[in-house]
C-alpha cells in the first residue's frame, strides 16, 4: 500500500508547483515623480507578485491600507509584495515617506 501513497504525495507536490507557477509578476518602479506604471490591472482572485523597485536616492515605503501591505525598499533595491484573492475594486498604494507618490491596483 506504500507505493500509491508515495504516488499520491508526488502528484500533490506537482499540483502545488503548478498552482504556484500561475502567479503573475508585475514590475512597479518608484522614481522621483511617482510610481510607474501608476495603475496595475489584475483579474479578480489573481495571484500577483509586485516587484517594487526603488529608483530614488532615498528609502521608500510601499504602503497600502486596502491591501494590508507595508514594505520599506532601500535605494536601488527591489522587493516583492504578494497579493491574491482580491475582489473587484480599486486598491490604492503610496510611498509613506513621500505621500505624493501614489498608484493603484485595479481588480476587474
Amino acid at each position: 500500500m506504500r507505493p500509491p501513497r508515495l504516488l499520491l504525495a508526488a502528484l500533490l507536490l506537482a499540483l502545488a508547483a503548478t498552482v504556484r507557477a500561475e502567479e503573475r509578476s508585475v514590475a512597479l518602479a518608484v522614481a522621483e515623480h511617482g510610481f510607474a506604471p501608476p495603475e496595475v490591472e489584475a483579474a479578480a482572485g489573481e495571484r500577483l507578485r509586485l516587484e517594487v523597485t526603488n529608483q530614488t536616492a532615498a528609502a521608500i515605503e510601499f504602503e497600502s491600507f486596502e491591501l494590508n501591505r507595508e514594505r520599506v525598499v532601500p535605494p536601488g533595491r527591489t522587493v516583492a509584495v504578494y497579493v491574491s484573492g482580491l475582489s473587484p475594486g480599486r486598491y490604492e498604494f503610496f510611498d509613506d515617506f513621500h505621500q505624493e507618490r501614489r498608484g493603484a491596483l485595479v481588480v476587474k
